[in-house]
């Protein structure tokens, strides 16, 4: 079940209070707080015991007390609203899917039920994965048991097949393992089936059936990753093959946040996307329409650069771009050269944005 930490204070944010230090034998003369920067190391996670013992001598176990029972009583409760996406499924008939964690389920169970169940007052659910059985089944310790982070299907065959994002003891490194929609169980290698081995940052997506787009940390050394500790490499890997095949398709500088590249469709349209990320508030973006016979590594359809706010958000509503401004902007060539202001929310034909024509841009939302 969901609970609530006595002090849920990770390693990075305490060097910032760090004024109760533990001994520690190295000499850091430039940053006396620079040991915290290893998060996972033992004198990090030592001090951050120490200083959760030090909360609970000083004002007592919350676990104890009222407050405690009561969230934890609305974290299990049955009553919640579940959540749902949908994974395939005909639109008269959707198939509707819930990660669901309570009392029982303590890890959780991800869970389907159709359109016209989840519309009853009690819907009757499948459950297609319960992480506690698998970390028993994996007899995984409690430290490093699988925690839920999400999921990846492929557009064309939705209901088929999905990538799971799974995070050993609920860090941001995680495996991901290519799961079967329709037996409920991980398609194993021998089949083909896609699977990481190494627990890692990732970013993942499926640009075809038989083909991922990924980064990672592919050799466990970190050199595929930014200084921040995002994939920097984006490769291309095909089924059947093993990672160490992949083909690198895009790269950024170490000193970038991160890269990545995807592909999907939209209302009948096929768009693919290149992200430079420079900082946590500016994106370089690239576009293209892809051709996806062909792998992305053989694609040689050419990336557009998208002229654009490097602080503005881009996605697609069909062949439409559209634009949420984080500052104010004139578009070129929009009509009577007006400026919108931070939050509006634009609409353009995308031929014509990559073109650098907003003449018939729309304001969909404007503050």
């Amino acid at each position: 079940s969901l609970s609530v930490s006595t002090l849920t204070t990770t390693s990075r944010a305490a060097a910032s209070f760090a004024t109760a230090s533990l001994p520690h034998e190295t000499d850091h003369t430039s940053d006396p707080h620079l040991w915290l920067e290893e998060v996972e190391g033992e004198e990090a996670l030592a001090w951050c015991r120490a200083q959760n013992e030090r909360v609970v001598r000083s004002l007592g176990d919350p676990s104890s007390t009222p407050a405690y029972e009561r969230i934890l009583a609305i974290a299990d409760s049955a009553d919640k609203i579940p959540f749902v996406g949908r994974i395939g499924g005909s639109e008269a008939d959707m198939c509707l899917y819930n990660f669901w964690q309570d009392a029982t389920h303590v890890r959780g169970v991800w869970r389907r039920t159709s359109l016209a169940s989840f519309r009853q007052s009690a819907p009757q659910w499948k459950t297609v994965l319960s992480l506690d059985a698998l970390n028993d089944a994996e007899a995984r310790a409690d430290g490093d048991a699988f925690v839920w982070h999400g999921y990846k299907s492929p557009d064309e065959c939705p209901d088929e097949r999905a990538m799971l994002l799974l995070s050993p003891g609920g860090t941001d490194a995680v495996v991901v393992r290519e799961f079967d929609l329709r037996s409920c169980r991980f398609v194993t290698a021998q089949e083909g089936g896609f699977a990481t081995e190494q627990p890692a940052k990732c970013d993942v997506s499926y640009r075809s059936r038989d083909e991922l787009l990924i980064g990672t940390d592919f050799d466990g050394d970190g050199a595929s990753l930014t200084d921040s500790g995002y994939a920097r490499v984006v490769k291309s890997w095909k089924r059947g093959t093993p990672l160490s095949d992949a083909c690198t398709v895009f790269s950024v500088s170490k000193s970038d946040v991160s890269a990545s590249q995807y592909a999907y469709r939209d209302r009948g349209y096929v768009h693919e996307w290149r992200l430079r990320v420079p900082s946590f508030y500016t994106t370089e973006q690239w576009y293209r329409v892809p051709d996806l016979s062909k792998s992305a590594a053989d694609d040689k359809t050419p990336f557009v650069k998208l002229e654009v706010p490097a602080d503005a958000s881009v996605g697609t509503f069909g062949n439409q771009a559209i634009m949420e401004l984080r500052s104010a902007w004139a578009p070129p060539k929009a009509p009577g050269g007006k400026q919108f202001a931070a939050g509006t929310l634009l609409a353009a034909p995308l031929p014509d944005v990559l073109a650098g024509d907003w003449a018939r841009v729309t304001a969909l939302f404007e503050p």
